[in-house]
């Protein structure tokens, strides 16, 4: 009617001595052992049940030596990474081993909601392993890893934990002269994340810290820049989750994706100057903006150029090639970049009064 499958394990094929136990019923007339022990002889025999009669018969026994492949005393993800908007890096770290094994990269589709080989190295005696997936779309969505580890006979002898990148993103408030942020979780460590570090940079500067965020109170935060109205309105961000760690080992870091937002230049342009009275010099005063690329140009009412400059801290005096220009309506014409490199123009026209 049916047949079970004995395994034993010995470090001799001495059946005499091997405790075998059943490990499966089968009815066909071949099995395949999925769950074969590591380094010894592994011993099987098969009875065969006859439910009618009551009849039971044992066949010969058989053995096979395994050679010691199995899983590395240590493995685990220590970081999934995001390198740049299409890339991510996971990195592996183990126990070394002698033996090589296959170790493969799989990502979680939420779609078939099934793991997909991403890639596949086969390595031995290593502390650390990095992989690199390419092709993301790392500031739109989070992307789930682990690791499949086969020995040489092409059995899975561990997985590894999972670990999930962190998705960042932003708004930045004209009104309020803030930039907010707000970012998924990263998972997952065995420890879980002690808290987040987030890191703001400037144009042609570095990444700097701003500010440490408790795992457990909130992914969001909203940083102030009105402090910062001198710099151009560009900013980069990036998250990084700290681990919580117990202090036997380095503590493993996991990066976010990066975010740019910028703030539009704040332009204040007066309306009037009085020559020779309070108000002689006619400028503009600008926040948010590259002002390299500062142009001023004062023309008459009819058309001609009165005062031209590129410097954004000189102002027009009232005087065209040294004289002072008659009282009256004059047409300014201002622009300047954003921290895109957009360009910013004004038009207007300013009222001139002479104090004397």
């Amino acid at each position: 009617s049916y047949y079970i499958v004995y395994q034993g394990v010995g470090a001799t094929d001495d059946y005499a001595s091997a405790q075998l136990t059943p490990i499966d019923t089968v009815t066909a007339l071949s099995y395949f052992d999925e769950a074969l022990q590591f380094g010894g002889y592994n011993i099987y025999r098969v009875e065969a049940v006859d439910t009618l009669t009551g009849y039971r018969a044992f066949t010969n026994f058989g053995s096979t030596f395994v050679k010691d492949y199995g899983a590395p005393e240590y493995i685990e993800i220590q970081s999934a990474s995001v390198l740049n908007q299409d890339s991510v890096e996971v990195k592996l770290i183990m126990q070394p081993t002698a033996l090589s094994f296959r170790y493969e990269l799989q990502r979680y589709e939420p779609v078939s909601q099934s793991w997909e080989e991403v890639i596949v190295q086969d390595v031995s005696a290593a502390l650390e392993i990095s992989f690199t997936d390419e092709e993301r779309a790392t500031d739109v969505f989070c992307y789930t890893y682990r690791v499949l580890v086969y020995n040489s006979c092409g059995l899975v002898v561990d997985t590894t934990n999972i670990a999930k990148t962190i998705l960042l993103d932003g708004e930045a408030n004209q009104e309020r002269l803030v930039n907010t942020l707000a970012w998924s979780p990263y998972e997952e460590w065995q420890q879980g994340v002690e808290f987040y570090e987030i890191y703001r940079k400037l144009k042609n500067s570095d990444y700097e810290l701003i500010e440490e965020v408790n795992a457990g109170a909130s992914l969001f935060y909203e940083d102030d820049v009105s402090e910062l109205v001198q710099t151009d309105g560009d900013f980069m961000y990036r998250i990084e989750a700290v681990e919580k760690n117990d202090g036997e080992r380095d503590t493993f870091r996991s990066v976010s994706n990066e975010v740019n937002l910028s703030i539009d230049p704040i332009i204040w342009i007066p309306n009037s100057m009085v020559i020779g009275g309070y108000n002689e010099l006619f400028y503009p005063v600008i926040s948010f903006a590259l002002v390299e690329e500062y142009h001023m140009v004062i023309f008459s009412r009819w058309g001609d150029l009165v005062f031209e400059t590129r410097d954004v801290k000189e102002g027009w005096d009232g005087t065209m090639k040294g004289r002072t220009v008659q009282e009256g309506t004059y047409n300014y014409f201002i622009t300047v970049k954003d921290g895109l490199g957009r360009a910013i123009d004004r038009f207007g026209h300013i009222s001139v009064f002479n104090y004397d």
